[in-house]
């Protein structure tokens, strides 16, 4: 691959997929991420500008709470592998009935619990 017009960026893999189409994507750090357009437009030079520089994507704060409670709980239970394998619809589901519990009772300690009580 040294032809004219070729275009060589750091962390930029391109193949041919199944239908004939190339593909670009920015791998770095084990992550890859699609580029839009062909190499040197400026829809794709602008997705490779921002991914080369790093800034970190609108990620959410890692959500903090009292050791053994029901929260602790919860945000154990939303980043375990059982949790992760359920379909997007499930884990909505899941997570927005966990997560009505949770404004009630998620300050209570689990080691706390006591059987119903009628």
């Amino acid at each position: 691959m040294g032809g004219r017009g070729v275009i060589r960026l750091k962390y930029v893999h391109a193949f041919r997929d199944r239908a004939g189409r190339m593909r670009y994507y920015f791998r770095r750090h084990g992550k890859r991420s699609p580029l839009p357009g062909l190499p040197g437009s400026a829809e794709f030079m602008d997705a490779y500008s921002t991914l080369l520089s790093d800034r970190p994507r609108d990620v959410e704060p890692r959500p903090t709470a009292a050791p053994k409670t029901f929260a602790a709980l919860a945000i154990r239970y939303y980043g375990s592998p059982q949790y992760q394998s359920l379909s997007e619809s499930s884990r909505t589901n899941y997570r927005r009935v966990i997560d009505g519990f949770l404004e009630q009772h998620g300050h209570r300690r689990v080691d706390q619990m006591m059987a119903g009580a009628r």
